[in-house]
């Protein structure tokens, strides 16, 4: 998600410069601070515990889809306009907002809505997700409280996967005013001060821009920093949801032709793009948990694993041990 944005930014910025004069001495450090922010935003990019794994609830309807789907199955980012938080994407904006008051060279160009990939403005509702849980390698994958919330109330399956990958993201937690409320968990405002630092060194850029490229390179930047505050604004949530210990992934303003939709038993429309395949996912030390509350458990056991066999992945079956009866 960042990555693809911010790569887009370094190869925009490279191509102006392969236009410039011949004296190259004139560019000495002009791509510069994009380099470093690229490498700060890889340490962003959280790495897990050895003892952690990332566990992903669904229904049983949607596990088989999944398995049917053969190698061509991914997983499914649907919009944000559905998320459980009715702050999605909104609990830090009073301090981004006085960031980008500080960031004074860009506020006209940041003063807009978001822009998208193509130049087109990024409407509300074109945030796009997929998330997982993290926790301990042993317990993640069978949790109570998660059949409950996200496992279809126990009749469903768990995805638990042994790493995070590129474009997963740990999400932070902050109180009701947009105050950090991460210390318990060893960080802090991470999001705004890279926000904040993503601003700075997008000012370095354009002060290191030749003239008759500057109006260019304004473009080029504010566009690319606008795609990316699209994306950080859903990696901040509400402290009362802390507890679901999430990761996610996030896709911004997709081409028309890459969404799709599904259509619920109680006719509620959900748009969604298609992210990384499961079969990249379900690696070795990966494992599919079938829910408490599945009907016919042995023959649930038998189709998981004779799938398994057929896909060639690597996961675990496992049944629940938890004693839970849905009501």
């Amino acid at each position: 998600m960042a990555h693809e944005s911010w790569q887009r930014l370094v190869d925009q910025l490279s191509e102006i410069e392969r236009r410039g004069p011949d004296n190259p001495r004139i560019y000495r450090g002009y791509l510069e601070p994009v380099a470093v922010f690229f490498r700060n935003l890889v340490l962003f990019e959280d790495v897990l515990d050895l003892n952690e794994r990332l566990a992903h609830y669904t229904s049983w309807e949607r596990a088989v889809a999944i398995m049917e789907g053969g190698d061509k199955a991914a997983i499914r980012m649907y919009n944000y306009e559905i998320a459980n938080d009715p702050r999605e994407g909104e609990i830090c904006r009073p301090e981004w907002s006085e960031v980008e008051t500080q960031a004074g060279w860009l506020d006209e160009v940041l003063a807009g809505e978001d822009i998208g990939s193509h130049g087109d403005v990024i409407a509300q509702g074109s945030a796009y997700g997929c998330s997982f849980s993290s926790g301990a390698k042993d317990t993640i994958g069978d949790d109570l409280n998660f059949w409950r919330l996200y496992g279809n109330d126990g009749d469903g399956c768990s995805f638990m996967v042994p790493v995070s990958r590129k474009g997963m993201y740990r999400v932070r937690y902050y109180g009701s005013e947009g105050r950090s409320d991460n210390e318990s968990a060893g960080t802090d405002d991470v999001i705004i001060d890279l926000f904040a630092q993503l601003l700075q060194i997008g000012q370095r850029v354009v002060e290191g821009a030749p003239k008759n490229e500057l109006p260019r390179v304004v473009n080029v930047v504010a566009k690319n920093l606008r795609r990316l505050r699209a994306a950080y604004r859903h990696l901040a949530k509400n402290h009362y949801y802390q507890n679901e210990r999430e990761w996610r992934m996030v896709r911004i303003a997709p081409e028309p032709a890459d969404i799709h939709f599904d259509i619920t038993d109680d006719r509620l429309v959900k748009r969604y793009v298609n992210g990384l395949l499961w079969k990249d996912l379900l690696i070795s030390g990966s494992a599919i948990t079938i829910g408490p509350c599945v009907r016919n458990r042995p023959a649930a056991v038998a189709y998981m694993e004779d799938r398994k066999r057929r896909l060639g992945v690597a996961a675990e079956i496992v049944l629940s041990d938890k004693e839970y009866r849905s009501v």
